[in-house]
């Protein structure tokens, strides 16, 4: 909840769950779903950078973020939006076990949907990609192509971060 003093007055929920199962070979099915909102509270505003988007490495891989948000009515814009919902499946697979090198296949879904609308429409992208438990910390990089691209936007796109995911 942000509004115990200042200019801006929202509350923001979120639910999230993930799930392994292990399989055969050091194999694991990853399922992992997130939903969120946001509310704005009569005595502030709810300023657009703290409004929800969806795209990247952590997200939709091979999404652009600004496409799945909704646009401004006047100027069509894309700022983001007040409720989303994220869907993650992956396969994991040891590809150099000494190393610590394992290789991802995943198919990701998701939107951010504006204050009025939540639709059944996703976007969808599916990729592979590589993750080094390295000396300095997990290292990914993952190449992701974007299954409901818009005509503006790119079919994939490579990734790289360094951290923990889900």
């Amino acid at each position: 909840m942000a509004g115990l003093g200042g200019d801006t007055a929202f509350v923001r929920y979120i639910a999230e769950s993930g799930w392994y199962f292990p399989l055969k070979w050091d194999m694991v099915v990853v399922s992992h779903a997130r939903a969120g909102g946001m509310n704005k509270l009569s005595w502030g505003a709810m300023p657009a950078y703290e409004l929800f988007y969806l795209g990247g490495i952590d997200t939709i891989r091979g999404s652009n973020m600004l496409k799945s948000a909704p646009g401004t009515p006047a100027t069509g814009d894309r700022i983001g939006g007040p409720r989303f919902l994220q869907l993650n499946q992956e396969l994991r697979f040891p590809l150099y076990k000494k190393l610590g090198l394992t290789g991802t296949i995943f198919f990701d879904a998701g939107n951010v949907y504006g204050p009025n609308y939540i639709g059944p429409f996703l976007r969808t992208s599916a990729g592979v990609g590589f993750r080094w438990f390295s000396p300095m910390g997990p290292l990914r990089v993952e190449w992701g192509y974007n299954l409901s691209r818009h005509s503006d936007e790119r079919s994939s796109a490579w990734e790289f971060t360094m951290g923990g995911s889900f």
